[in-house]
C-alpha cells in the first residue's frame, strides 16, 4: 500500500474518489493461501472467512479506496512463493530484521510468523494507522504479535522510520514504488537504503505494476493523477544503477515482467485484464541485493 503522505507525494494528492470498478463483489476471489492463514493463524472458521474479510474491507475502502483493497490484493501472500523466501525466513530466524514498507494490514508479516519467524524481528509501516489497526482486527492478534508497526510517511525526515535507520536487513515493497513518479521513486529508494544495514546482502524485494514499455503513465484508478512511472526489467536495473551512483552503493538487480493473470488477488474481470495486457501492463517481480 503506501507509507507516503497524501500531501507529500504528487501522485497521491489529488486522489479521494472511490474506484468502484475495482471493488470485487465475489469473496471467492480471496486467495487460498490467505484462507489458510486466516484459518490456521487467526482461528477464523472457513465458512466465516468471506463475511469476516468483507467487514474489514468495507471499513478500509471507506478510509481510502485503494484498488488493492477492492480487489482483495491486500491478502496477497505471493512472497511465500518467491525463490528467495527460504533464505528470508532463515535470516529472520537468525535474528535479522525485515520491514514491510506500505504494509497495509500486515498480511506478509503474519505469513512470516506462521512460518516460524519471531515476530519481534518484523517491522511494518503504513501511512495510515487505521489500516494497521484493521490488521489486528483482520488477524485477531492484538496484544499477541510483537511486530513493531509504525504509522509513518516515508517522505517525512522526522518520521518514526528514522529511529530504525541502519537496522533492517530486508525491506519488502509490495505495490509501493509504482505509486510515484520517477524522481519520487529515487527519493523512496534513498530512504529505503537508509533503513537497511550498510552491508553486502541487504535486500529489497517486492512486486509492482510494470509495463513492457517503461515510462510515465496515468493512474487508471485515480482520475486526474498522472506521472506514475512504470518500469520494465531494463529500466528497473538502470534505476538502481542511478540510485547507486547517488548513494555510493552498488546493487544486483533481478527483475521480470509476468502476466497479470485473473483471480488470486487480481481482477476477475477478464475483459479488463485483457485490455491491460494489450496496453503492455504487466506485474513486475524483483529482488535487489547490495553487493
Amino acid at each position: 500500500m503506501t507509507a507516503a503522505s497524501d500531501n507529500g507525494a504528487a501522485t497521491l494528492r489529488s486522489t479521494t474518489t472511490r474506484d468502484l470498478a475495482s471493488y470485487e463483489v465475489d469473496s471467492s476471489a480471496i486467495d487460498h493461501n490467505a484462507q489458510r492463514l486466516l484459518i490456521n493463524y487467526s482461528g477464523v472458521p472457513k465458512q466465516e472467512i468471506g463475511p469476516h474479510v468483507d467487514a474489514i474491507r468495507k471499513k478500509a475502502f471507506a478510509i481510502f479506496a485503494y484498488p488493492c483493497i477492492g480487489s482483495y490484493r491486500f491478502l496477497d501472500l505471493s512472497i511465500s512463493q518467491r525463490k528467495e523466501y527460504p533464505e528470508i525466513v532463515r535470516r529472520l530466524k537468525g535474528g535479522e530484521k525485515i520491514m514491510d514498507l506500505g504494509c497495509c494490514f500486515g498480511q506478509v508479516i503474519r505469513q512470516l510468523v506462521v512460518d516460524g519467524v519471531p515476530s519481534e524481528n518484523t517491522y511494518g509501516s503504513d501511512l495510515r494507522q487505521e489500516f494497521i489497526d484493521l490488521g489486528y482486527d483482520l488477524f485477531k492478534d492484538k496484544g499477541k504479535i510483537k511486530t513493531t508497526f509504525l504509522a509513518a510517511d516515508v517522505f517525512d525526515d522526522n518520521s518514526r522510520l528514522t529511529q530504525i535507520y541502519g537496522q533492517i536487513s530486508i525491506v519488502y515493497t509490495g505495490s509501493f514504488f509504482h505509486l510515484f513518479d520517477y524522481e519520487e521513486q529515487i527519493d523512496v529508494a534513498k530512504r529505503v537504503i537508509q533503513l537497511l544495514i550498510p552491508e553486502k546482502g541487504a535486500m529489497i524485494l517486492g512486486r509492482q505494476v510494470g509495463n513492457v514499455n517503461a515510462g510515465d503513465y496515468s493512474a487508471d484508478s485515480y482520475p486526474g493523477v498522472i506521472g506514475r512511472f512504470r518500469h520494465n526489467s531494463k529500466s528497473w536495473t538502470e534505476f538502481w544503477d542511478e540510485v547507486g551512483e547517488v548513494t555510493g552503493t552498488r546493487w544486483k538487480v533481478e527483475a521480470e515482467l509476468v502476466p497479470l493473470g485473473i483471480g488470486n488477488g487480481e481482477s476477475s474481470d477478464a475483459n479488463l485484464m485483457k485490455l491491460r495486457e494489450e496496453n503492455g501492463t504487466r506485474k513486475m517481480q524483483y529482488v535487489v541485493t547490495r553487493v
